[in-house]
Formats: structure tokens, C-alpha cells, sequence
């Protein structure tokens, strides 16, 4: 007899994943359906869409080298991961060290075989600004402002009191 709120049930479940190997021509074939950006908590985080459009699973890996305006170059190897056929993946990749602001030419390279036709390559260019350059122009502004308007105000003072 179970108490009410006082009972545990476990219960154990065991899956095995079996890959099976058919006869017939291995067709390795991916497609790049995304490489896109977006700022995430004040970092360029990349996002990679790939597609497996062969017949067997495929194991890419790659690397995205960036360019920015002020000379600054970098490069990320890529961990993008098992992709299975007709099973559309996303993979984000972090930039850890994003600098406040930048103009930057990024570019990936997927290889995922051995052939010359087994890579892929896709570019991008894209202006960015991070939370944190924007307050410190905003504070900068406002300093200047107040260095400019300040003198301004004082000098009119200054005149009211001669007459």
C-alpha cells in the first residue's frame, strides 16, 4: 500500500540506435542553407544551417575565418557536429571576443569528405554595433554637450547681471 505523496516509481528504459548499411552508391551531398548572424547578449553569434541531401550520414567540419575594417583577422574551427540525411541542422558558433564595434567580412568553409567536391564555402559581410558602444558614445555626447553648453549658459549670466 502506497501513502498518498510519499511513493516513487522508477522505471528503466534501454534504446540502442542500429545504422544499417544498404547495398548500393554512397552519395555524399550537403547543402549550406544558412549562414547568417545576430548579436546575443552583446556578442556576433553565427549560425549555420546545413542539410544533408545524400544517402548516408556525414560528419563535416570547417572553420569561418573574419576580416574586420580595422585590419583585425581571426579564425574559429568549426565542431559542426553528426548531420543526417533529410534531418536539417542549425548550429550556432560564438564570438567570444567581439570587439564594441566593427565592419566585418566573414566567411565558412565546410568540408565534409575527400573529394575537391566535397566542400562548401559561403560569405558574408555585415556592420555591427554592441550595447555597450552605444552607451559609451551616448555618454561621450552628453559630456560634450555639456562642456558645450555649460560655458554657454554661464556667459549668459555673466550679461544678465551688467545691466
Amino acid at each position: 500500500d502506497v501513502q498518498k505523496g510519499k511513493g516513487v516509481n522508477v522505471v528503466t528504459r534501454v534504446g540502442v540506435r542500429i545504422y544499417e548499411t544498404v547495398p548500393g552508391q554512397l552519395i555524399r551531398k550537403m547543402k549550406i542553407t544558412e549562414f547568417s548572424w545576430k548579436m546575443v547578449n552583446d556578442k556576433v553569434v553565427f549560425y549555420f544551417g546545413l542539410e544533408n541531401q545524400g544517402n548516408t550520414m556525414l560528419n563535416p567540419n570547417g572553420k569561418l575565418s573574419y576580416e574586420n575594417s580595422f585590419g583585425g583577422k581571426g579564425e574559429f574551427v568549426l565542431n559542426l557536429g553528426t548531420v543526417l540525411q533529410d534531418k536539417p541542422t542549425k548550429v550556432p558558433v560564438t564570438w567570444d571576443k567581439t570587439p564594441l564595434i566593427g565592419q566585418v567580412k566573414a566567411k565558412a568553409v565546410v568540408n565534409f569528405g575527400e573529394g575537391a567536391n566535397d566542400k562548401l564555402e559561403r560569405e558574408i559581410s555585415f556592420f555591427y554595433i554592441t550595447k555597450k558602444a552605444k552607451v559609451i558614445a551616448l555618454v561621450i555626447v552628453l559630456v560634450l554637450a555639456v562642456l558645450v553648453v555649460l560655458p554657454s549658459l554661464r556667459g549668459k549670466k555673466g550679461k544678465k547681471g551688467k545691466h
